[in-house]
C-alpha cells in the first residue's frame, strides 16, 4: 500500500460513496444465532444485547462483506439486540485491491517507474550498456549522492567514487548523468539516489482516481459484489480513453 498513487478516501470522493450510520433492533427468541444485517459492506460494528456490549470473536461473528452476524449462543427470549455499524457501497478491501492492481498497471504502463518518492542503494548498472549518458531507472531524481565505478573485478570489486563535475555532470529532472570519464564493462557502475515525487502530480491522481472509479461503477451496472470477484484481474487498459493515454505518456521516458 505504501506505493500506491491514490488513497481509498480519494475515490470515496469521486463516486459518492461515504460511510453512512446504520441502527438496528431486535429481540431475541432463544433459538436464532444468524442475523443478515441490512446494509453491507460494514464497518465499525458495536452490539449489544440488553445492553450488554458483545466482543468477537467471543460473543458472535462477522462477516463484513456480507453482512452477517452470527452469535456464538443464541440471544435469550426477548433479550433486546441492537446493533450499531458505518456501511458503505464498496469495501476497503474492494477499493484498495483496484488501486493496488491500478498501480501496478500505470507503473508497468510507464516503463516500470515507481512514482513516490523512494531511496535507491547502490543500484547497479553495465557501462557496456550506454555510451556516456546514464539514464536512471527512476526518475526525477531528488539527489544523486554518490557515483562510483568498479575498478577491480566481479570477483574481486574495488569501488571507486566519481567526482560531480570532473568525472560526470548529473541533471536531476531527467534522472540522467553524463559522464566524461566512462568505463566499459558489467556491473561496474553502481549509484546511490533518491527519485519520484513527494507529492503525486495531480493529472496522475486524477487518472488514477478515475479509473478506479469507471471500474467501480462498471461493476456496479453489471450487479457485481466483491465477495463474487474471486481474485479475477482487471484489464485496465479497456478503461482508458485518449484523454488518459495523453496522460501516461507524458510519463513515458522519451530518449532522443
Amino acid at each position: 500500500m505504501g506505493d500506491d498513487l491514490i488513497l481509498e478516501d480519494d475515490v470515496r470522493v469521486r463516486i459518492n460513496d461515504y460511510f453512512q450510520l446504520a441502527y438496528e433492533e431486535a429481540t431475541g427468541d432463544g433459538e436464532t444465532r444468524v442475523w443478515q444485517l441490512k446494509h453491507f459492506p460494514l464497518k465499525d460494528l458495536i452490539v449489544t444485547v440488553d445492553n450488554i456490549l458483545q466482543e468477537t470473536p467471543a460473543d458472535y461473528l462477522i462477516d463484513l462483506n456480507t453482512g452477517i452476524l452470527t452469535f456464538i449462543v443464541a440471544p435469550a427470549d426477548t433479550k433486546i439486540i441492537e446493533i450499531e455499524y458505518k456501511w458503505s457501497l464498496y469495501s476497503a478491501e474492494e477499493i484498495d485491491d483496484l488501486i493496488d492492481q491500478m498501480t501496478d498497471f500505470i507503473q508497468k504502463e510507464c516503463g516500470g517507474r515507481v512514482f513516490n518518492l523512494v531511496a535507491y542503494d547502490k543500484e547497479i548498472y553495465d557501462g557496456d550498456d550506454f555510451d556516456r549518458e546514464l539514464f536512471l531507472d527512476q526518475y526525477p531524481a531528488t539527489e544523486i549522492s554518490k557515483v562510483e565505478h568498479n575498478n577491480g573485478t566481479t570477483k574481486d570489486p574495488n569501488w571507486e567514487e566519481d567526482t560531480e563535475g570532473e568525472d560526470y555532470e548529473k541533471y536531476l529532472e531527467e534522472g540522467e548523468i553524463h559522464f566524461h570519464t566512462k568505463y566499459l564493462g558489467k556491473r561496474n557502475y553502481r549509484i546511490t539516489y533518491k527519485a519520484g515525487y513527494a507529492t503525486i502530480p495531480y493529472d496522475l491522481q486524477n487518472l488514477c482516481i478515475g479509473l478506479v472509479a469507471r471500474k467501480l461503477e462498471k461493476r456496479k451496472s453489471e450487479g457485481v459484489r466483491s465477495e463474487n470477484l474471486g481474485g479475477a484481474s482487471i484489464n485496465w487498459g479497456d478503461l482508458l480513453n485518449e484523454d488518459d493515454k495523453l496522460i501516461l505518456d507524458n510519463y513515458r521516458r522519451m530518449i532522443i
